[in-house]
């Protein structure tokens, strides 16, 4: 706020300005005001199971007022905010206090989201201590020295406009210098993790048909010949290999992915819900496919082992493979397969494509791919064979599966050689501080840790009270 005053002089004008006999003007505040997408940005994060912190080197109140107007701070629940000094003393509080120090420190690190008044050293402490207790940390900035903690922390976002230091400390560039593409940030991540499990449930759930469906039919024929000719296996490689990268890879990125929470380091790439859909997929076509091998014949009324008979394997293998193309798009226990096809025109195209190439194999490249043309009454028993995958699928989902929990252990060697190294040395400054205490500091030993503990307790108290109905109305 700047506040303005005037006052009349006659005569000539004073060599020094007077300090009385103002007349009071007004006051203006200026205000430096948040993006309007910053607000939707933070909540988004938060849902998603990211959370949010500020550190800076303003005063606490300007910090608090910021936080609170981007929904960084809320007064609603167990926030804590608090300056650089009494961060620091927080930490050498609890480096000095060993094991128990440490336990201590755990909730109250969790509680703060906002830190005032803090040098570079503080944001660094910051990150350490959340990395030592197995978060996964992410760090914007912009300036040099923002560059450290960019450095040390798993993720660091920098700014366009940041200094060459920060850039080259950083991971991540963001063009736009908005919080906003750091919430995108998380969005594409999780897209690209999920399109990889797509194609990789896709892929182990034809491989494991084909290769049984391959010997089986191989070992169990008098010729042994396999019901799928090798032309035949190169176009199902065709389709799983080329076809489906390109079908599950390419899928635009949902905000849907930030309704549930991030995945554990430790986390397989295989979940069990991918393994018993796998197991589920691979299970029924296997079944299929040998039933139409060993009885179908009779069925179809066609001479068993014939081209005809092989050609209808082959075509039930094919139109179960793409049907499955469908499941693989979701992971979860999401039971509408089809939902968000506008955002894959490249999955509609080519699945159009597979199919259109899919009959024209069968009907008209004979010799070249080794097959015989059905007839409609037979088309439609091998589509109907195609389409149960999906209500197979539909079914699965319907059986809860746990996943397992992971404890959130820190790996230093999931670090790279100069984040070591900056772990290591901020490590020994913290003892360092620590050893040199005088021994009046070592009598209060545990006071800060108290200090905080109190303000915590506090923030529980006031969160509780906010959360109780006023009038009988819901809170």
């Amino acid at each position: 706020n700047i506040g303005i005053a005037y006052q009349k002089i006659t005569g000539d004008l004073p060599t020094e300005n007077p300090l009385t006999d103002y007349v009071w003007f007004g006051a203006v505040g200026i205000q430096d005001p948040l993006r309007p997408e910053v607000l939707e940005a933070v909540h988004k994060c938060q849902h998603a199971g990211v959370t949010v912190r500020m550190c800076t080197g303003d005063n606490l109140d300007t910090a608090l007022a910021i936080s609170k107007e981007c929904g960084i701070y809320d007064n609603t629940k167990a926030h804590i905010a608090l300056t650089g000094k009494d961060f620091r003393d927080l930490i050498y509080d609890s480096f000095a206090l060993g094991d128990e120090g440490a336990s201590r420190l755990t909730p109250l690190l969790f509680a703060l989201t906002v830190l005032a008044r803090s040098q570079p050293l503080d944001k660094q402490m910051l990150v350490l201590m959340h990395m030592t207790r197995g978060e996964v940390v992410a760090v914007t900035g912009d300036g040099t020295n923002d560059a450290p903690a960019l450095k040390l922390a798993n993720v660091g976002f920098v700014m366009r406009s940041g200094t060459d230091i920060a850039v080259k400390s950083a991971d991540i560039v963001l063009l736009d210098d908005n919080f906003r593409s750091v919430q995108r940030a998380v969005v594409w991540g999780r897209t690209v993790n999920d399109n990889i499990r797509k194609f990789i449930q896709l892929q182990l759930s034809v491989n494991v048909v084909s290769v049984v469906l391959t010997f089986v039919s191989a070992v169990s024929s008098s010729k042994n010949e396999s019901v799928l000719t090798s032309v035949q296996l190169l176009w199902v490689n065709l389709i799983m290999d080329t076809f489906a990268a390109l079908m599950l890879a390419t899928e635009d990125p949902t905000e849907s992915c930030l309704n549930r929470g991030p995945v554990n380091r430790k986390a397989p790439l295989i979940s069990r819900r991918m393994i018993f859909g796998i197991v589920c997929q691979a299970s029924y076509q296997l079944i299929v496919t040998f039933v139409m091998q060993y009885h179908g014949y009779v069925w179809f009324n066609v001479d068993k082992d014939s081209l005809e008979h092989r050609t209808i394997i082959f075509n039930i293998f094919v139109w179960c493979t793409i049907g499955n193309m469908f499941n693989c798009r979701k992971l979860y226990d999401e039971l509408n397969v089809f939902e968000g096809f506008t955002r894959s025109k490249t999955f509609l195209a080519l699945m159009a494509l597979t199919m259109a190439i899919q009959v024209l194999a069968v009907e008209y490249f004979r010799d070249f791919i080794n097959t015989h043309p059905l007839s409609w009454d037979q088309w439609l028993g091998c589509l109907l064979c195609g389409v149960l995958v999906l209500p197979i699928c539909f079914l699965q989902r319907l059986i809860p599966i746990k996943e397992p929990t992971y404890s959130r252990d820190f790996d230093p060697s999931d670090m790279d050689e100069e984040a070591k190294s900056m772990l290591s040395t901020l490590t020994e400054q913290i003892n360092t501080v620590v050893a040199a205490h005088t021994e009046e500091q070592r009598n209060e030993r545990g006071h800060q840790l108290t200090k905080v503990e109190s303000l915590l307790q506090a923030a529980h108290t006031r969160a509780g009270a906010a959360s109780v109905p006023v009038n009988n109305e819901p809170a």
